[in-house]
């Protein structure tokens, strides 16, 4: 599903413009990437958490080049955990 799509379900489903969905979600996303740079994990109620992984240097395989390593930087990012009231639903 892309995203408009998605802001039109959310639009028919709570009465909202699609204008004023697209601007809370927007907003929301903006919010958790803020809260991500500062390394605060984002808690959403029973759906889950967002939080910084980081990652230390390390030898990956050159998809370019097979049989020959890179060296990918130590970066961080962005990880989603559920919770276990969103692992119930989707698994039955």
């Amino acid at each position: 599903m892309y995203t408009s799509e998605l802001y039109k379900k959310v639009a028919e489903s709570t009465g909202l413009p699609d204008s004023k969905v697209k601007a809370v979600a927007e907003g929301l996303v903006h919010e958790i990437l803020d809260c991500a740079k500062k390394g605060e994990p984002v808690r959403l109620g029973s759906f889950g958490i967002f939080k910084v992984r980081h990652v230390p240097e390390h030898l990956q395989n050159d998809p370019r080049h097979k049989g020959q390593k890179v060296t990918v930087k130590a970066h961080d990012k962005i990880v989603f955990q559920e919770s276990a009231t969103t692992k119930a639903y989707l698994n039955g």
